[in-house]
């Protein structure tokens, strides 16, 4: 994926020098369609990640219980075996804000 300086690079090497867009792809050492896609867009390029879940998303609703029941147990209690199937292999449950849940 190009950045904001090489989209506007692409743009000016074309727009006011009158470039190619097979120069400006050699220049730049990138691709010629990547070099179309950016001249035909109005708007620079954004990177948007894609939203992941947690590791502690599994065991939530076990935790929160937990501590309703148990208020002042420790964050860094170790649940038994509700987080051993979550694909990783840690001694202790995840910590969590305490005061999200008082």
């Amino acid at each position: 994926m190009i950045d904001v300086e090489e989209w506007a690079e692409m743009r000016r090497l074309h727009r006011a020098e009158g470039l190619g867009i097979k120069t400006i792809a050699r220049r730049l050492g990138i691709s010629r369609n990547t070099v179309r896609d950016a001249l035909r867009s109005d708007e620079p390029p954004r990177y948007e990640r894609a939203p992941t879940g947690s590791v502690v998303d599994a065991v939530e609703p076990q935790i929160r219980e937990l501590l309703g029941e148990f208020p002042m147990m420790p964050a860094y209690r170790r649940l038994p075996d509700t987080h051993a199937g979550a694909g990783h292999r840690c001694r202790s449950a995840p910590r969590v804000q305490r005061s999200e849940f008082l």
